[in-house]
């Protein structure tokens, strides 16, 4: 279940960063929430690289 959790959790991650990049391109976020879109993505995979225990981050 923790696998499962962790994996999820970086696919979520990786999916978000694009998604935030092609909404800036369309001008559609300002700068602040383009960051914050970011910092929450790679937030995201790097909670699920500590839920799968992988200790090379």
């Amino acid at each position: 279940m923790r696998y499962l959790c962790g994996r999820m959790l970086q696919i979520a991650g990786l999916v978000i960063l694009p998604l935030v990049m092609l909404l800036e391109f369309q001008q559609v976020l300002s700068f602040r929430t383009m960051l914050a879109g970011f910092l929450f993505g790679t937030a995201l995979f790097y909670l699920g690289r500590v839920l799968l225990g992988d200790p090379r981050i």
